[in-house]
């Protein structure tokens, strides 16, 4: 089950085509160690655009390989990653386009604010837990 589905579109904001996750130009990503995360590319704008992991700053163009590790192709229009533990930073990029990517940041699966609010309790994200407690008059 993914923790989380990030929306990938392609535009061009005057220096080239450029990835946006969530509406957010070449923003930077936080990856829970243990979570799997699914890359959304089915809009149109993405045709084109294999959107992949490296190790590296723009990947393959940075002189890179691509990272595979826990990442699975399930189409040309969604690319899924289960980040392992102590997973090394890792950069998104285009395949065959230089220049489009990102930084995502590997990080503990007990970050502040790494799943969305209300999940878990503090310190504590590696499971998720809800108790509902109440007042008496």
């Amino acid at each position: 089950m993914a923790i989380r589905t990030y929306t990938v579109t392609v535009s061009n904001p005057g220096s080239g085509n450029k990835y946006y996750i969530d509406g957010v130009l070449q923003d930077t990503l936080n990856l829970g160690e243990g979570y799997t995360y699914k890359i959304d590319q089915a809009d149109s704008s993405n045709s084109g655009h294999p959107f992949r992991f490296s190790t590296t700053s723009d990947g393959t163009h940075g002189g890179g390989s691509e990272y595979t590790t826990g990442v699975t192709v399930n189409s040309s229009t969604q690319v899924q990653i289960t980040v392992a533990a102590s997973a090394p930073t890792l950069y998104y990029y285009c395949s065959i386009h230089s220049g489009m990517g990102g930084q995502a940041n590997t990080v503990d699966p007990s970050t502040w604010g790494l799943l969305t609010w209300g999940s878990n309790t503090w310190n504590d994200q590696s499971t998720v837990t809800q108790s509902l407690t109440g007042q008496s008059l």
